[in-house]
This record gives C-alpha cells, sequence and structure tokens, in this order.
C-alpha cells in the first residue's frame, strides 16, 4: 500500500519532493498476512505525526528514504494494513494566503504519536479539524520506555518525555506522572482488545481553559485513556506509547532502532503486538463507534 508524504517546506528542501514521490510507490519489503476481520477499510487515509521510527527506521539515510530503500519497521506495516497512511510533519499550511496547502484539509482521521513540539499554528490548526468532525487519536508518553540506538542528544531521537501540546487543555484535560508507580506494567482493557501499559502517564480534569472551549471527556478508570467530544468530532488521549514500540524481533531491536528492555507479562508475539495495535486503532476509528 502506498505511503503518502506531506512535508513543510523546511523538510521537503532536506529530502526533496522525490523522497515522497519514491515512497509513495514503495513496494515495502514486509509482506504480512492481512486482519481477518477489519472494522476499517484498509484504503482509507490516515494522517500520522509522530517521533517515534513508524514510517522508516531512525537511521535511515535521506539517500534511502528518497530512493525508496528505506525499509517501514514492524508498527507501520501493520497499521498499513488498515490505513492509507499520510506522513505528516506539520498540521498547518507552510505558507499564508489563499491557495496555501492545508495538510489536514482532505483527512477525516488522524494519529499523532509522540510528537515534537506542535507550532502554534499547528495547535489551532488541530483544534479547529477535530471540532470540524475529525478524529484524533493522540498518544503523548510521560516517560517513553523504548531505547533507541540514536543517543538522547540526537535530533533523530524521540522526546523521553511527552511534549504536551496547549490544545490538550483547550479540550480539558491534562497528563501526569507518578513516578512512584510500579515497573512492572499492565494492560488497558478496551471493548477492542488489551493494550499493554508501561510507565503510563495519568489523565485528569485540566483546571485550565475556557469552559466553552473544553470537550465532553470521559476518562477511563485507569486514567491512561480519555475520549472526548469536540464540536462534531472526537479525540481519543492516550497517555502511553508502549504499543507503538513493539517490535517483531524479539531477540533486540527491529528495524525502527529500538528496543525493549523492561520486563512485564504481555504478549510479545508478533500476533500479540498487531492484536493490541489494531485494538487501539479500531477503539478509535471504528466507524461503528458510539
Amino acid at each position: 500500500m502506498a505511503l503518502d508524504c506531506r512535508m513543510s517546506v523546511a523538510v521537503a528542501a532536506l529530502l526533496s519532493l522525490t523522497a515522497c514521490d519514491a515512497l509513495s510507490g514503495h513496494d515495502h519489503d514486509h509482506d504480512h498476512d492481512h486482519a481477518d476481520e477489519a472494522f476499517i477499510a484498509a484504503d482509507e487515509p490516515l494522517g500520522v505525526m509522530t517521533s517515534l521510527p513508524l514510517l522508516w527506521p531512525l537511521d535511515a539515510s535521506v539517500d534511502d528514504i528518497a530512493s525508496g530503500n528505506a525499509p517501514m519497521p514492524w508498527v507501520g506495516a501493520q497499521m498499513e494494513q488498515r490505513f492509507n497512511l499520510v506522513a505528516l510533519d506539520s498540521l498547518s499550511p507552510a505558507a499564508e494566503g489563499e491557495g496555501a496547502s492545508e495538510p489536514l484539509a482532505d483527512l477525516s482521521k488522524l494519529a499523532i504519536i509522540q510528537p515534537r513540539s506542535l507550532s502554534a499554528q499547528d495547535n489551532v490548526a488541530l483544534d479547529k479539524w477535530v471540532r470540524g468532525g475529525g478524529d484524533l487519536l493522540l498518544v503523548l508518553d510521560p516517560a517513553l520506555s523504548g531505547h533507541y540506538e540514536v543517543p538522547i542528544g540526537d535530533p533523530r531521537h524521540p522526546p523521553a518525555t511527552a511534549l504536551i501540546p496547549p490544545v490538550v487543555a483547550r479540550w480539558g484535560l491534562a497528563v501526569q506522572f507518578d513516578d512512584t508507580q510500579s515497573e512492572k506494567g499492565g494492560e488497558l482493557s478496551l471493548p477492542t482488545g488489551d493494550v499493554p501499559l508501561y510507565l503510563a502517564g495519568q489523565i485528569v480534569a485540566s483546571p485550565e481553559g475556557d469552559a466553552k472551549s473544553k470537550g465532553d471527556c470521559t476518562i477511563d478508570p485507569s486514567g491512561v485513556l480519555a475520549v472526548c467530544s469536540v464540536g462534531k468530532g472526537r479525540v481519543t488521549l492516550l497517555a502511553d506509547a508502549d504499543v507503538f514500540e513493539h517490535s517483531d524481533d524479539h531477540e533486540g531491536g527491529d528495524e525502527g532502532g529500538h528496543d525493549h528492555d523492561h520486563d512485564h507479562d504481555h504478549d510479545h508475539s508478533a500476533e500479540g503486538g498487531k492484536g493490541a495495535l489494531f485494538a487501539l486503532l479500531d477503539h478509535a476509528f471504528a466507524a461503528d463507534k458510539d
């Protein structure tokens, strides 16, 4: 399935338009079987903004990305079974004025997973898009648990602590972290399946923001998940990214350039990881959601 690529002027200057063209026609080496039952049409677009190595490895060179030779990591390949992935590095137009490209204009579903800092313009664009009817999965992990091959100071390294966009408080939520919690890990039970957790954050109601701008939010008893109706749209906020750090190589790091060394009682098999990932995606985006 093709990977669409929508990059800002700054990133386009780095990768060039050739990278996006190459990625759009890239036949990935991962030939995983499709799920027997899918709630979501596999050709439905899903915008993806992330600092994690989901769409290409952290150590992929510009040349590999531009030529289409950068393999898609395992988690991204699983997501591709459900969606036509659209890579985003900005949520707002790179230029102002009539005719400026709107990255979210033709998307109805968006996953923002452990993002780098969102600009003020991105926060405004995201709020407007959700209120207009968009479905958002927002994953903010206050204690990222994967171990990456690039050092923390490297700009390719994902933020170890989630950078909470101000729009989250505008919707009426905040993310906290209890650094005394057990390192054993756990699971979030959803109607669609179980999702692994490790050093998860806690979602609470935010005292900030205008009451009129806040969403109608329900926080799961676990405190790890919240679902909000915001305008005509819906926000699913998860305070843990462990499910997106799964690898199909359980002897070490995967092709994304990271691994886990923590010990918890999750199903570490590829099927277990795929099932957990699909459980979350289906919960956030299934057409027949309540």
